[in-house]
């Protein structure tokens, strides 16, 4: 890929290991949808619905070797993805790659932002990763202090819902402390707050959220999910947290 530089239009261009050449970095993976649209609301630069071809949700903020880094995360998704839409199929993937796509993700959808993405962490400039997430979603560090990903547990199995995504950042004093996703029908939250287990959505944001999301317990890193099809048998997607990724 040539000679390394820090190309600072990189969102991990402090490491100093850059490609010179940006490539179209997919703000949320491709292979979560399987039409050629997206609907997309919610972005200071979409507020309303708007259909938008999926290939046009791309932005060149990551170069060339940093994108390829990051491609174990979205093999991680897409599984998760295609477990989720077959009855009765059974999967394990790894559960740190699939919580690097979630921060990989996160900092997509928050690069350019006024607030900082994360809180507490050293080395914060608002609107792009600190050093130690970029870490992180690169796979150099692990999450600790019970950061990292979590889910919803539901009293019921999760119904499966393809080619929807929801994203919704927790902030609070111009900090970007985590955010809510709902992928394939599956709710995870991803948490940015250093040293603090929460127990519930409620715990940690307004009480506008639905009862069922606001009241769910949260599990960190679980070790296994299940989903399904409607009245299909239930899908079962393992994580594997004894590996790397």
């Amino acid at each position: 890929m040539g000679e390394a530089v820090e190309n600072r239009r990189c969102w991990a261009s402090h490491r100093g290991d850059c490609d010179r050449t940006l490539s179209r970095e997919h703000l949320i993976s491709k292979a979560l949808f399987s039409g050629s649209t997206a609907s997309v609301s919610g972005f200071s630069w979409c507020e309303n619905p708007q259909r938008i071809g999926i290939n046009a949700l791309t932005r060149k903020f990551l170069c060339r070797r940093h994108n390829s880094a990051l491609s174990p995360t979205d093999e991680a998704i897409a599984a998760l993805n295609m477990t989720a839409a077959k009855s009765g199929a059974e999967t394990k993937i790894s559960g740190y790659a699939l919580e690097s796509w979630f921060l990989k993700t996160l900092i997509n959808l928050s690069y350019g932002c006024e607030e900082n993405i994360g809180i507490g962490m050293s080395d914060r400039v608002a609107g792009r990763p600190p050093p130690y997430l970029v870490e992180v979603a690169l796979g150099r560090l692990r999450f600790s202090h019970w950061m990292g990903l979590y889910v919803l547990s539901t009293r019921e199995t999760y119904q499966a819902l393809q080619g929807e995504i929801l994203f919704a950042p927790f902030t609070k004093n111009a900090d970007i402390g985590g955010a809510l996703f709902e992928v394939a029908g599956i709710n995870f939250f991803l948490s940015l707050l250093p040293g603090h287990c929460p127990t519930t959505i409620g715990e940690i944001a307004s009480s506008t959220w639905p009862r069922h999301i606001a009241s769910a317990p949260l599990v960190h890193r679980p070790t296994f999910v299940e989903v399904r099809q409607w009245q299909n048998e239930q899908s079962r997607i393992a994580l594997d947290w004894a590996h790397a990724a």
